[in-house]
C-alpha cells in the first residue's frame, strides 16, 4: 500500500524548490521534477530512506560514525524538526521501511564496511527498537565471498515474501526470504543470493513493490558507464515479480546525473499528492526532487515496454580486458620481494618499498598533491626475467564508492634499460580487485630487463589517489 502523503508538507517543499540549472542533468521523465539546492550539509550522510509513520514524514539516515538517525522532516528546506540516534555506534548503510504488518524495520551493516547485515524492528513508531532474528545476521559475509563486500541492502514486501537487493561486487545482487511468522522472528537471506549481479554496476537501491502487485522496481545509483563520464547517476530498473532475477534498466526513461559529481543513494516517497526523491549529492549533502504526480507512474510506462522494446545495453567503462595465457615455463617466483630498489612519486609515510615487502597490510601511496599519471618502478642490479606481474589492492578500500577504488584502473607495464622503456602490457578498465589477493596479468612471453615500471593513468574511482599494497613480478 502506498503511504499517504500529507499535502501541506509536499506543497511547501514544491513551492520552496528552485528551478533546475545547467546541472545536474535530468533526462526522460526526470525532467518533470523540480530540484532544490543543497540540503542537510552539516554531517548528513547520503544513505537515507523516507517514509510516512503515524501521519508524519520521517527520514532514517546515516549520521556520524557508524550511527543511524531518525529525523522528522518539516514543510520547508530548513533541515529537520528533530533528530535522534538509533542503534548508536553499530549501524552502517542503514535502510528503513514501513512493512505491511505496521512495523518499521531497519537494516544495518555492523561497524565494518564488509561485515554482516542485521535487522531491527520498531512496533511503536520508532520510539524504541528491538533486534530481530534472535540477534543473528540476516545476511552473512562469510557465506558470500563473491560479493566481496556488502554495502547498501534494500527490502520490499510482496505478500509473505521479502525481496532483497544487495550492493556488492559488480552491481546489485538479489535474494529473498519468507516474512517472519512472528514479530522479530527468524529470517535469513543467505540461501537465496543470486550467483551474479542482477543489475550490472548498480548500487544503493531502494526496492519497492509496484501498485499492480506484479512488478518490483528499484530506484538506484548506476556507475562506470560512458553516460556522465563514469560517475554515479540515478535511474531505475524493473522486474516481473515471478522472475525477480531478471531486471531491465530504463536509463532513457529516467536519469539524474552530472559529470564530475556522484549522484546516488536515492529514496522515493510516493503519495496521492505526488512524489519526493531524496538524492545523495557527492556523498556530502542531500538534494530533494519533487513533482505533483507519483513516481510509480514513470515505472508504469516502463512496465508497458518490458517485453516490447527493451533498451539498448549500456556502454560500460569497465569492459573486461582480454585474457592472455600464461607463458610456458612461467611459475610463481616473485622476484619483486628481494634485490629491488624502488622508486615512485609518493607520499613520505607510504614509500614505494611497501609494494615489495610481502605484507598486504602495508601499502604504497602515490603523491596525491599531483595529478595522474603516477608511476612505480623496480630496479635490479642486472637484467631479470619476468613473465607475469600482479597488483594487490590496499585492504579496506570499500568504505566509500566502489570497492578498492584507489587501485589501478588504466595502466601500462614497461621494461626499461636506463631511461629507455618498452611497453610490455596495457590494461584498461580493470576492476574486480579483492582485498589481500593479487590480481595477475600475464605477459605474451617472458622478457628480461634490469628495470620494470608501472605507469598508472587513473584509478578505479577516477579521483586523485593511488594505492598499491603489493606489486609482484614473476619468473
Amino acid at each position: 500500500m502506498l503511504p499517504k502523503l500529507i499535502g501541506s508538507i509536499l506543497l511547501a517543499w514544491v513551492m520552496a524548490t528552485v528551478p533546475v540549472g545547467a546541472s545536474p542533468v535530468l533526462s526522460g521523465d526526470a525532467q518533470s521534477y523540480s530540484i532544490t539546492g543543497n540540503l542537510f550539509q552539516n554531517g548528513w550522510s547520503a544513505e537515507n530512506s523516507m517514509m510516512m509513520v503515524n501521519g508524519q514524514t520521517w527520514m532514517v539516515h546515516a549520521c556520524g560514525s557508524n550511527n543511524a538517525c531518525k529525523t522528522l522532516l518539516d514543510g520547508g528546506l530548513n533541515s529537520p524538526i528533530s533528530q535522534s540516534p538509533i542503534v548508536p555506534g553499530k549501524c552502517r548503510f542503514p535502510f528503513a521501511w514501513l512493512d505491511g504488518d505496521g512495523l518499521v524495520y531497519l537494516i544495518c551493516g555492523i561497524t565494518d564496511s564488509g561485515g554482516d547485515t542485521y535487522l531491527w524492528y520498531s512496533a511503536d513508531g520508532m520510539a524504541s527498537w528491538q533486534q530481530a532474528n534472535g540477534g543473528a545476521p540476516i545476511l552473512t559475509m562469510a557465506n558470500h565471498t563473491n560479493l566481496t563486500n556488502i554495502f547498501n541492502v534494500s527490502i520490499a514486501r510482496a505478500g509473505e515474501v521479502w525481496h532483497m537487493l544487495i550492493e556488492g561486487s559488480g552491481g546489485l545482487w538479489y535474494s529473498h526470504s519468507a516474512v517472519p511468522s512472528t514479530t522479530g522472528g527468524a529470517t535469513t537471506f543467505d540461501a537465496n543470493v543470486s550467483a551474479s549481479p542482477v543489475i550490472a554496476m548498480g548500487g544503493n537501491a531502494e526496492l519497492k513493490l509496484h501498485p499492480d502487485g506484479k512488478h518490483l522496481y528499484a530506484v538506484h545509483g548506476q556507475w562506470q558507464e560512458t553516460r556522465f563520464g563514469g560517475y554515479w547517476y540515478i535511474t531505475f530498473s524493473v522486474a516481473d515479480i515471478n522472475t525477480p532475477m531478471v531486471w531491465q534498466t530504463f536509463r532513457d526513461s529516467f536519469s539524474v546525473g552530472e559529470v564530475n559529481v556522484h549522484l546516488a543513494d536515492p529514496s522515493v516517497l510516493d503519495g496521492p499528492n505526488g512524489s519526493m526523491i531524496m538524492v545523495g549529492y557527492n556523498q556530502g549533502m542531500l538534494r530533494l526532487m519533487t513533482r505533483s504526480r507519483p513516481f510509480y507512474e514513470t515505472v508504469s510506462a516502463a512496465i508497458s515496454n518490458l517485453s516490447v522494446s527493451p533498451p539498448a545495453p549500456p556502454t560500460f567503462l569497465t569492459q573486461p580486458p582480454p585474457t592472455t595465457p600464461t607463458p610456458a615455463g612461467c611459475d610463481n617466483t616473485n622476484v619483486a620481494l628481494s634485490g629491488v630498489t624502488w622508486s615512485a612519486d609518493h607520499t613520505p609515510a607510504f614509500p614505494p618499498s611497501n609494494a615489495g615487502d610481502g605484507n598486504v597490510s602495508t601499502f604504497f601511496h602515490a603523491d596525491y598533491s599531483t595529478a595522474f599519471p603516477h608511476y612505480l618502478r623496480a630496479d635490479y642490479a642486472a637484467a631479470t626475467s619476468v613473465c607475469k606481474y600482479s597488483i594487490t589492492p590496499r585492504s579496506g578500500q570499500c568504505t566509500a564508492g566502489p570497492c578498492n577504488y584507489q587501485a589501478p584502473y588504466t595502466f601500462t607495464l614497461s621494461g626499461c634499460t636506463g631511461s629507455t622503456c618498452t611497453v610490455l602490457d596495457t590494461q584498461t578498465g580493470v576492476t574486480g580487485y579483492v582485498d589481500g589477493t593479487p590480481k595477475v596479468f600475464n605477459l605474451p612471453s617472458s622478457v628480461s630487463y634490469p628495470s620494470y615500471r608501472l605507469d598508472v593513468q587513473r584509478n578505479v574511482q577516477n579521483d586523485v589517489y593511488l594505492t598499491i599494497s603489493e606489486f609482484g613480478l614473476y619468473q
